[in-house]
């Protein structure tokens, strides 16, 4: 079917269409005078105009379905993950073998500090006869800071006190040196 078939054109705007067809910065004067007073062939000119001169590139069929395919061929191949020898894992596993016995060998020659043995396997009682069993927490630097607030009278008692008992005598100098 043809355009003219199935839609009637009045005949001035077919002549006007086809003076466009052939030029449409310059269509001729008669056609000119048709296009101010019809807005329909006045947008076809426009039309006309802007459409562009230089045809479409043509493209075999197919080209852009099989375009990705292409594309992916010309790339590199993509390795896979590199797979080490068995006897690198061997040697690995037979490394971390020895470092294991030997950290347990090890740990078997040292013995545990007293703190971590149970209490049965001590073998040396805590030594508590020369502590006041009285008094089990008390502090001994209040008696020392008392000695040093007495006068030289009560000072002299307590060496005479001190020098009657068993107890070794103290230093003049408080025991420091």
């Amino acid at each position: 079917m043809n355009h003219e078939e199935m839609i009637p054109i009045p005949e001035a705007c077919a002549r006007a269409l086809a003076a466009l067809e052939t030029d449409p910065m310059e269509p001729g004067g008669g056609t000119e005078a048709h296009l101010r007073t019809c807005g329909a062939c006045a947008e076809a000119r426009v039309m006309l105009m802007a459409q562009e001169d230089a045809p479409l590139p043509l493209v075999p069929a197919g080209y852009f379905e099989a375009l990705p395919a292409r594309v992916t061929r010309k790339l590199p191949a993509a390795k896979g993950p590199r797979r080490l020898p068995a006897w690198i894992w061997a040697a690995a596993a037979a490394i971390l073998m020895a470092a294991g016995v030997g950290g347990y060998l090890a740990g078997r020659a040292t013995p545990a500090p007293p703190v971590l043995q149970p209490m049965a396997q001590q073998t040396q009682p805590a030594d508590i006869t020369g502590q006041d069993r009285a008094m089990p927490f008390h502090d001994r630097d209040e008696d020392l800071a008392e000695v040093g607030g007495l006068s030289p009278s009560q000072m002299q008692e307590l060496v005479s006190t001190l020098d009657k008992s068993d107890a070794p005598a103290p230093k003049p100098d408080g025991g420091r040196k």
